[in-house]
């Protein structure tokens, strides 16, 4: 959540050698109370004790999860502590470390209550002041850190009983509690003496605790009594330190490693067995088709109609993300609470298509098969270029399909295919016809950058007043009722006026080898979820 939202580049991936710390055995909703997880209870009668599950991340200096700046380490890190706002598998923000929370009358204010009873795994009771100090503790961290910008719209944090606490933020915001999903740190611990000598021998308060870190070599974690209600089913994680993905996914394919997360396709180029266990889950990477609104042909919202029904999203994701994926029908993820699933939706119909450009006038009237138009004696010609990276292999073959369909109702396309600087920095400029594009979107449900007038990605030039009054609702909203009722009127608004085309949400997924049993599930925003689920089969 630390860095703003960008175009993401596919890259070539090659193998390098491997190293490692830890050695496999040739063997082959998360709780929010108090309880005991019978089903881990359940699990443990089934695994060997002693095996150990083996993780990889990179290599680093600080286990501090608050002024860590490696997202691999985080990920790991995660396993260790509970976050102060969980994000359930549709982003919706649930309990964790706090109970509730309460907005005051105008937004500002957020009030939480912590739950009673949890504990650090020194014994330790979680408290208010573990809250204030975590705050802090990110508020003077690097600007690299990886929750650094979860606490800009923070104004101060201020406790108010021994489990209660006020976050003032610096303005209302819908998205402000989205921000809250750090790791809570113990202000005892962390506060006594230097910071930075505790920062290699973490105190958390999950499944896991800290066992041991050797630099450059493995980090050990062991099974720990917590108060969240998570049995762990496995002894001990190991973590191997390794210098890159590309050895992770070479060292799973050698066994070394029992679970990586990883980018379908990227396993695909390393998996010579085929041996492994799969959990595909919605990312918030989003692939679309932008128009460039200056351009007076996409002024004609028939012209952009007839273009959306002539996109073949399902046979795009089949053919290209080889159905890892989920076709899209708007700008919000088809696996969120705020996705408004009754909107216009532009299924594959080429004669809807060859309707809607009758209906606007653009004919052939030259039998060039090229539609044109003549509007007081000037004459428009339905052409136009689709501007992609050319590293990119999914754009260029989205924008050939594209040409392929356009050519059947009269428009004449021609893919334009540059080097990402190229087109990044055409994007910027506005110089292009349409573009196929991608975005790796925040986890918090905030569409401005896109959408509104001047927004930070809002390459097409589009602008409406209409739009923005949406956004801003949208930004204003501090009840799940009133989240769901803005976020439905912006996504069939968005919809009908075909501001984008949306073609597919991309899927990402975890790998396990087959000796690891238990739940696989995982999470954008948390890949080791289930972690305290997984033991090694007899």
């Amino acid at each position: 959540m630390k860095k703003k939202i960008a175009l993401i580049i596919t890259f070539v991936m090659f193998v390098v050698s491997v190293f490692s710390g830890c050695s496999s055995s040739d063997e082959n909703v998360e709780n929010t109370d108090n309880t005991t997880n019978t089903e881990a209870q359940t699990n443990t009668e089934n695994y060997e004790k002693g095996n150990e599950i083996v993780l990889s991340m990179r290599t680093t200096q600080n286990l501090n999860p608050l002024t860590n700046e490696d997202e691999s380490v985080d990920n790991i890190l995660k396993i260790m502590f509970e976050p102060l706002i969980a994000i359930d598998n549709t982003g919706k923000p649930q309990p964790a470390v706090a109970e509730s929370w309460t907005y005051s009358e105008d937004g500002s204010v957020l009030s939480i209550k912590i739950k009673d009873n949890l504990y650090w795994h020194n014994g330790s009771k979680i408290t208010a002041d573990d809250v204030v100090f975590s705050i802090n503790t990110i508020k003077g961290a690097s600007e690299n850190s990886v929750y650094k910008n979860c606490v800009s719209n923070i104004a101060s944090c201020t406790k108010t009983g021994e489990l209660t606490v006020n976050i003032n933020f610096t303005g209302l915001y819908s998205g402000n509690i989205y921000y809250l999903t750090f790791p809570i740190i113990s202000s005892a611990y962390y506060g006594s003496g230097n910071m930075a000598d505790k920062n290699l021998t973490p105190l958390g308060n999950s499944a896991y605790a800290f066992k041991s870190f050797t630099p450059a070599k493995e980090l050990r974690l062991v099974k720990s009594d917590n108060s969240f209600g998570k049995v762990a089913a496995t002894d001990e994680i190991c973590v191997n330190i390794t210098p890159d993905k590309d050895t992770d996914l070479y060292s799973f394919d050698q066994g070394i490693l029992d679970v990586i997360a990883a980018d379908v396709t990227e396993m695909g180029k390393y998996d010579s067995t085929g041996d492994r266990q799969i959990s595909e889950y919605s990312t918030n990477y989003i692939d679309y088709i932008g128009f460039n609104w200056n351009r007076s042909i996409f002024q004609d919202k028939n012209v952009r109609k007839a273009i959306a029904f002539a996109v073949p999203k399902e046979s795009i994701l089949e053919s290209v993300y080889l159905s890892h994926g989920q076709v899209a029908n708007t700008i919000v993820n088809p696996s969120s609470w705020l996705y408004e699933d009754e909107v216009e939706k532009y299924e594959y119909n080429l004669d809807e298509s060859k309707t809607l450009l009758n209906d606007s006038g653009w004919i052939d009237s030259d039998g060039d098969n090229v539609r044109d138009k003549t509007t007081n004696e000037l004459k428009e010609v339905l052409k136009f270029n689709i501007l992609v990276n050319e590293e990119n292999e999914e754009r260029k073959q989205i924008a050939v399909r594209l040409c392929e369909e356009f050519r059947a109702i009269g428009i004449s396309a021609t893919v334009e295919a540059v080097p990402f600087a190229d087109y990044q920095e055409r994007l910027l400029n506005n110089d292009f016809d349409m573009y196929v594009g991608g975005i790796k979107q925040n986890v918090v449900p905030d569409f401005t950058y896109l959408l509104g007038t001047g927004g930070s990605m809002n390459y097409t030039g589009y602008s409406s007043e209409q739009t923005d009054l949406f956004l801003h609702s949208c930004r204003s909203a501090l009840t799940d009722e009133t989240m769901k009722t803005s976020f439905s009127s912006l996504q069939k608004y968005v919809a009908e006026e075909v501001v984008y085309i949306p073609v597919a949400y991309r899927n990402s997924a975890i790998f396990a080898n087959r000796r690891v049993n238990g739940e696989l599930s995982a999470t954008e925003i948390n890949v080791f979820q289930n972690a305290y689920k997984w033991y090694i089969k007899k």
